[in-house]
């Protein structure tokens, strides 16, 4: 599973390092379809990486600095 990220016009693709059978993808949702153990795991990480992008938005957003996608991979990389 990959993981887009686009700001400005630049676009930012990482793996989840997560592998599904494709027909599974709920493209629509961005998510696994189903109910199973698997389904929640993968779809609860993939919640978590959101939510880490969302804040770091609203901490860029609350101290009045655009957040650049130079940024978002530095913190995904664990550098901030």
């Amino acid at each position: 599973i990959y993981f887009t990220i686009r700001i400005d016009n630049k676009r930012y693709e990482f793996s989840t390092k997560k592998y599904i059978d494709p027909t599974h993808w709920d493209n629509k949702n961005s998510k696994i379809k189903g109910k199973s153990e698997e389904a929640y795991s993968i779809n609860g990480y993939l919640e978590i990486i959101k939510t880490k992008i969302i804040n770091l938005e609203i901490e860029y957003s609350l101290r009045e600095q655009i957040l650049s996608i130079e940024e978002v991979k530095q913190f995904l990389k664990g550098g901030k």
